[in-house]
């Protein structure tokens, strides 16, 4: 139902990839699948058009979706820069992963990032109850884009992003 869309000031449909990568329905006439195909999706748009959200922000809307039951949460999102993870983001994690899905922890997976460099530095993907995701190619190698390193926990076909993708190499 369109009228139930969040409205993108930039018509961003990132968040929409992922969810339907995630639970795209099985069987659906095209050729696709989600990975999850039976899951529910509990939409929750948290960027800003005016630029990185207030990490209290970010914190209130990460513990909203352990509050609201997610059994699993995809973030693919960050701050520009390396920085330290702040306090109020570290307890949103603790709060998520101790208390989510009534008790048993809400897992968190974070998009390594598609800068193309080590993770290293990076406090969101990298914090220890977080699982950190890159990306590789159709071939099985390290997708040009995708972040890489020691504290990298896996790694899943993502794209080639070649040809008139090659912005986002």
């Amino acid at each position: 139902d369109p009228s139930s869309r969040p409205e993108y000031g930039d018509n961003e449909p990132h968040g929409t990839w992922c969810a339907g990568l995630a639970a795209a329905a099985g069987n659906n006439s095209i050729g696709g699948a989600g990975v999850a195909y039976g899951a529910r999706v509990l939409p929750i748009r948290a960027i800003s058009n005016e630029g990185d959200l207030p990490f209290s922000e970010a914190a209130r809307v990460l513990r909203l979706t352990a509050d609201s039951g997610a059994a699993v949460v995809n973030n693919s999102w960050g701050y520009v820069g390396k920085f330290a993870l702040p306090d109020v983001l570290r307890s949103a994690f603790d709060h998520m992963t101790d208390t989510g899905r009534g008790g048993l922890g809400t897992v968190v997976i974070f998009a390594a990032g598609n800068d193309g460099d080590a993770i290293t530095g990076d406090p969101l993907s990298t914090y220890i109850r977080c699982i950190a995701v890159g990306s590789t190619t159709s071939t099985d190698l390290r997708a040009s884009y995708s972040e890489f390193g020691p504290e990298l926990d896996l790694a899943a076909p993502g794209g080639d992003f070649t040809g008139s993708l090659k912005m986002f190499s």
